[in-house]
C-alpha cells in the first residue's frame, strides 16, 4: 500500500521583513495546519536559529517547533530527522506493546544521538556535512488516530486553545537541550525478548531527564486549537496576552490566516527582536 505522506518545513526567514506560511489540505485528520518562520535579530548570524515542521502519513501527524540558540542551526534538521526517529521506534514497539509516551522518549532519544553523531568535531555550529543538537531545543506534538501527546524540552511555548481558554504548556527545564540527554544515554548492543537490537537506553531516572523533559498524553476535543511557537512568541507575556486575543482569533479566522496576521503584526509593530516560528492546527 502506498503511504501518502505530506511534510512542511519552515525556516528562518532572510529578510527581517518578510514571512512565510504554509499550510496542508485539508483532512479527515486535520483541519488546517500551517507553519510560520520570521527573522528578526539584531545580529546576523549566517546560521539558522528557529524551525518548524509538519508531517503527516496515514497513520499519525507530527507537529514541531525547534530553536538552537545562537547560531547552531541543528534546528532543522531535528525538524527533518524526527519522523523518522519516531516511526522507527514506533514500529519496533508494535509486537511489545510499548506505552505511546516511552515510544516517544525513545524518539527524541535517537534523535538526540543522531544529531550527535552526524557533527563534525571540529566545530560546534552545523557545516554541509554535519549538525550539532548541543544548544537545540524541541517541542513536539503528534496525533495518532484519536489520541494526542506532546514533549516539551528548553524554552518553546506550546498550548491548547479551546473557546475563551488558552491552556500553556512549557518545559519543566526551560534550559535542556537535545545536547543534554547524551550525557544520559548509554549503549547496549543486546536484545530484548522480542529479538530487537536495543542500541541505546536512556537512563530515565537520571534528574536532568526525569524533570527536564515532558511528555504528556492530550485530551483534546474537536475544533481544539493545538499551537506552538518559538520563545520570540512569550505566550505568557502581558504584552502580548493585551495585543493578541488567540482564541477569538481562532473563532474568526482559518488557521493560516491566523498565523498570517499574527507575523504580519509582529514585524509592523517591532514586538519581538527574537525569531519567531509558529505551528498550529485544529482538531477535526
Amino acid at each position: 500500500m502506498t503511504i501518502n505522506q505530506h511534510y512542511l518545513l519552515g525556516k528562518d526567514h532572510p529578510d527581517p521583513t518578510k514571512y512565510q506560511v504554509q499550510s496542508l489540505d485539508q483532512s479527515a485528520a486535520i483541519s488546517i495546519a500551517s507553519v510560520v518562520t520570521v527573522k528578526q535579530k539584531s545580529h546576523n548570524l549566517a546560521n539558522n536559529e528557529d524551525a518548524s515542521g509538519i508531517y503527516r502519513d496515514e497513520k499519525k501527524t507530527i507537529m514541531m517547533v525547534a530553536d538552537a540558540h545562537w547560531g547552531y542551526n541543528a534546528s532543522h534538521e531535528a525538524v527533518l530527522r524526527f519522523p523518522n526517529c519516531l516511526e522507527k521506534n514506533s514500529t519496533q514497539a508494535d509486537s511489545l506493546k510499548i506505552a505511546f509516551e516511552q515510544v516517544y522518549l525513545n524518539a527524541i532519544m535517537e534523535l538526540s544521538l543522531d544529531l550527535q553523531k552526524s557533527r563534525p568535531r571540529s566545530s560546534e555550529r552545523i557545516t554541509p556535512d554535519g549538525a550539532s543538537a548541543s544548544n537545540t531545543q524541541f517541542h513536539s506534538f503528534v496525533q495518532v488516530g484519536q489520541e494526542y501527546y506532546w514533549v516539551g524540552m528548553g524554552d518553546c511555548y506550546s498550548a491548547v486553545i479551546r473557546d475563551d481558554s488558552i491552556e500553556v504548556l512549557t518545559s519543566k527545564n526551560s534550559h535542556i537541550t537535545l545536547g543534554s540527554l547524551i550525557p544520559n544515554i548509554f549503549m547496549r548492543p543486546d536484545r530484548n525478548a522480542a529479538g530487537l537490537e536495543l542500541t541505546a537506553v536512556m537512563d530515565y531516572d537520571n534528574p536532568l531527564v526525569r524533570n527536564g523533559i515532558d511528555v504528556r498524553k492530550l485530551d483534546l476535543h474537536q475544533n481544539d486549537i493545538f499551537f506552538m511557537c518559538s520563545d520570540g512568541f512569550k505566550i505568557n507575556d502581558s504584552t502580548i496576552k493585551k495585543r493578541f486575543n488567540l482564541p477569538q482569533l481562532f473563532k474568526e479566522k482559518a488557521v493560516p490566516d491566523v498565523l498570517d496576521y499574527l507575523l504580519d503584526t509582529i514585524i509592523k509593530e517591532r514586538l519581538s527582536r527574537d525569531n519567531v516560528t509558529f505551528a498550529a492546527m485544529r482538531i477535526k
